[in-house]
């Protein structure tokens, strides 16, 4: 079992642990069915409260790789990008658009409690 967060709201960093299968199919069915909006956002991450926060920070179920802008750019290809990144044989347990780009994503059989460890 992996635990993961998922909050909304893009300046409210309280958000809310969802424990799932460590399977990637489960990760992808629990983003696609709790990421309702642009404004929701779920994070790999667990923290102390669920207060998202380097110094809560618990454990980790995965790393995900964010490649995009803070703002929409006509000129940033993130479709064609992603096609072109997607197609080829990197281990990333799952990928998905973004309103800013594309995420590719590493998930771990068990979340990581050692922050030494995952830095």
């Amino acid at each position: 079992m992996l635990t993961i967060t998922i909050g909304c709201g893009n300046n409210k960093p309280k958000g809310r642990r969802v424990v799932i299968s460590s399977s990637f199919e489960d990760l992808k069915k629990t983003i696609e069915e709790k990421i309702e909006s642009p404004e929701h956002w779920w994070s790999p991450m667990v923290w102390k409260d669920d207060l998202r926060s380097g110094t809560n920070w618990q454990s980790a179920a995965g790393v995900v790789l964010d490649v995009d802008y803070k703002k929409p750019r006509p000129s940033f290809p993130s479709k064609e990008l992603f096609d072109r990144v997607t197609s080829t044989t990197w281990p990333v347990s799952l990928k998905h658009l973004t309103p800013h780009g594309f995420r590719l994503i590493v998930m771990f059989s068990e979340n990581c409690t050692d922050a030494d460890l995952y830095k």
